[in-house]
């Protein structure tokens, strides 16, 4: 199993930021309690062929992984 992408939003409204996502994600993890960990990611579509996911945040907890998804910014 793979990441799978949970919810996705503008990092802005601002037309010139139309690239940048903020991205939740539940990511396999054997080490875990239920066997995922959550991540928040900067998704950029701009960087090549491929979405490129970058500075992200690493929970152990969906609730904790939520928070920081609706107030990154």
């Amino acid at each position: 199993m793979k990441k799978e992408i949970l919810m996705e939003r503008p990092v802005s409204n601002h037309p010139d930021d139309w690239y940048l996502t903020f991205v939740l994600a539940q990511v396999p993890n054997k080490f875990m309690p239920d066997g995922y960990e959550y991540v928040t990611w900067l998704k950029n579509i701009a960087i090549g062929e491929e979405p490129s996911y970058n500075h992200g945040h690493y929970f152990d907890n969906y609730e904790a992984a939520y928070n920081d998804y609706i107030n990154r910014k």
